[in-house]
């Protein structure tokens, strides 16, 4: 169970984290409209995996991803969704839910675990996360270009919804790696703080790599930018 109010931070990490802006109720609105768009493109291309990322640390991430996942599995009853965390560089998810930080991700990465010995049951049985994990390379560029796209076939067997966590996209080459395995990337910006060029440097960077934008997400307001507007990054 996510810690306090479901649009609110866990208690323990208001100070840490104190530059994050956390949603609130009037916020509610906007998770509504993201979902939506996620089940088009879940309807319409049979996308699963939905990747988030912003272009520098501390955009909020972690947080839009937290109330998502609760958001869901309040409103669709039958969908089992899987949070997995793989900002290698700066987890925050197992504290957020308050499971261990091993076995994670890269301990499924390299063999070092199994399925059932990383994934985590968060709430109730239909949020299930996959922390991280304790690195011991300071990239895993290596192992996830060789083994996510299995494990994420084999997850999309299991799971309506899979949600990434992914560290910043100018300043870890696996934020690439994992937006060119998921189905749909989301680019998170954080408003009145992500430049215009860095916003437009990262949209370029997907897509001179091929990867599907499902829209830019503006923290702190939280909306889906439209198709229209993208002429402006």
């Amino acid at each position: 169970m996510i810690p306090g109010n479901s649009l609110n931070p866990p208690q323990a990490n208001r100070g840490k984290n104190s530059e994050w802006k956390f949603l609130d109720l009037q916020d509610l609105k906007g998770l509504g409209n993201l979902e939506k768009r996620m089940d088009y493109f879940k309807q319409k291309r049979q996308a699963k995996v939905f990747q988030f990322v912003a272009s520098r640390q501390g955009e909020g991430v972690s947080t839009i991803l937290t109330n998502l996942s609760e958001f869901i599995i309040k409103k669709i009853r039958d969908k089992n969704i899987l949070l997995i965390d793989a900002n290698f560089s700066n987890p925050v998810l197992h504290t957020f839910f308050g499971i261990p930080l091993e076995p994670g991700l890269f301990d499924l990465l390299s063999g070092e675990a199994t399925e059932n010995e990383v994934i985590k049951n968060a709430q109730d049985g239909r949020l299930s996360v996959v922390t991280s994990g304790n690195p011991r390379e300071k990239a895993v560029g290596g192992l996830l270009e060789e083994n996510l796209s299995k494990i994420l076939d084999k997850a999309k067997e299991h799971f309506g919804y899979i949600l990434i966590d992914s560290p910043p996209l100018l300043e870890s080459p696996d934020a690439l790696y994992l937006a060119t395995a998921s189905d749909i990337t989301f680019l998170v910006i954080q408003a009145m703080r992500t430049r215009k060029e860095v916003a437009e440097k990262s949209k370029a960077l997907l897509m001179d790599n091929e990867c599907e934008i499902g829209g830019i997400l503006m923290n702190r307001v939280i909306q889906v930018i439209p198709e229209w507007l993208y002429r402006f990054f």
